[in-house]
């Protein structure tokens, strides 16, 4: 995969604002043009790339720690208090990265304060970044298998060291931080000393570093694309250095911290979906029963008003309408049709107090109408009214009481 190298350069930043130095390596190795400008402006490099976020080395204390432990949740608490005599202020404010072991030299172990860390942070954010990985800017010098690497640069240089803790300083205190240092590893001499020169003022390493033991072998290169053009010709695997992205900062914590604020809204949320969806399925269910026991009333209430018809199920708008249709045009040759009689004597039956009309027929020029009325006057009154009002021929064809009620039909039919 893809990785995009960014170096953090704080001497031309402000608070608010980072800036920084980045490239693009691709999976075959080769490497974009070096940019520099704010941060914000890198991240349109990183889609689809692993992004190796680079932090001044003068911010870290790099050291070994020695503890006779494997289990790593046991060195995590040792830790701490191991380097509280090489840090200044509380251990509680700093945050801890633990890399491979050594078996002389114990742990290499990264020392920050969290503040830093929150600060490096909340920019890759603010600019719509997330690191894969945060190293140390002088674990990207290129590893000397027997000596010392240096990236000397106007105001700091950086200074790795496989077999012991690396280190930054400012540019003007190599000559004397340099020969403590080598000092400080005894007969552990290196082999040689590899000073690339990455100052823009092109300063005379010679003359910055001093010969510190004749028997160190001082190689001097140039480097004028600075130390992220050292990556681009030398390569980096992120994997084998010291990533501070470990304990609270590392990628899962990272990302759980700002999705634990929507934790439990996800968790109501998903709550109310399943009930809306249970309500859906159930509505859905009633709806359909519903829709079933109307499609049966609507063929029960079809086939009543038209007894002759053969059709059992699916009764549509279209089947009322043809047989209201047909019953329309029923009066064409010189007879009264349904709507004619029907409008007809509806004033008569509407004005008859408590009458229920169960059924309806039609034939040529004849209504059958089963009604349902109080007492056989009420009926008999219905008769006369149709009669003189709709000046209708009218018969009671039957009548029967039952409950206190006059179960009666009529039959109508239009004077000749």
């Amino acid at each position: 995969m893809s990785q995009v190298f960014i170096r953090i350069d704080e001497s031309h930043s402000s608070p608010e604002q980072l800036n920084a130095a980045w490239m693009r390596v691709d999976n075959e190795g080769q490497a974009s043009p070096i940019t520099r400008g704010p941060l914000s402006e890198a991240a349109n490099q990183t889609l689809g790339a692993k992004v190796v976020l680079l932090v001044p080395s003068n911010d870290i204390l790099l050291t070994q720690v020695a503890i006779p432990t494997q289990n790593r949740q046991r060195l995590l608490k040792a830790i701490p208090y191991a380097v509280e005599d090489q840090v200044i202020g509380d251990v509680e404010d700093m945050h801890f990265a633990v890399g491979e072991r050594d078996d002389e030299k114990g742990y290499m172990t990264a020392v920050v304060d969290r503040r830093k860390m929150d600060y490096w942070q909340a920019q890759l954010l603010q600019n719509g970044l997330i690191a894969d990985y945060v190293i140390p800017d002088v674990l990207a010098i290129p590893a000397q298998d027997d000596g010392w690497g240096l990236v000397v640069e106007e105001q700091t240089t950086l200074v790795r060291n496989q077999r012991y803790p690396s280190f930054a300083v400012d540019t003007e205190n190599l000559g004397r931080v340099l020969p403590l240092a080598v000092k400080e590893v005894g007969e552990d001499l290196p082999g040689h000393i590899t000073a690339w020169q990455c100052a823009a003022n092109e300063q005379d390493v010679a003359r910055i570093i001093p010969v510190v033991d004749e028997r160190i072998e001082l190689r001097t290169e140039e480097c004028p694309k600075g130390l992220l053009g050292l990556i681009a010709d030398n390569g980096f695997d992120a994997k084998t250095s010291l990533n501070l992205l470990q304990g609270d900062y590392s990628r899962r914590e990272q990302v759980g911290k700002y999705l634990r604020p929507w934790f439990l809204t996800s968790i109501l949320f998903g709550i109310w979906f399943v009930i809306q969806l249970a309500l859906a399925i159930t509505q859905g269910f009633t709806f359909n029963s519903e829709l079933d026991q109307l499609r049966t009333e609507s063929v029960k209430i079809f086939k009543q008003t038209f007894p002759q018809t053969t059709k059992t199920s699916g009764v549509g708008r279209k089947d009322w309408d043809s047989k209201l249709k047909a019953l329309k045009g029923s009066g064409a040759s010189g007879g009264v049709s349904f709507m004619e009689m029907l409008s007809t004597s509806g004033d008569a039956i509407r004005n008859t107090p408590g009458l229920i009309l169960r059924n309806i027929r039609y034939k040529t020029d004849q209504l059958d109408l089963e009604v349902e009325v109080s007492s056989l006057q009420v009926l008999d009154q219905l008769k006369q009214k149709l009669m003189s009002d709709a000046n209708m021929d009218v018969e009671i064809q039957s009548a029967a009481s039952k409950e206190n009620k006059v179960q009666g039909r009529l039959q109508i039919k239009a004077k000749k």
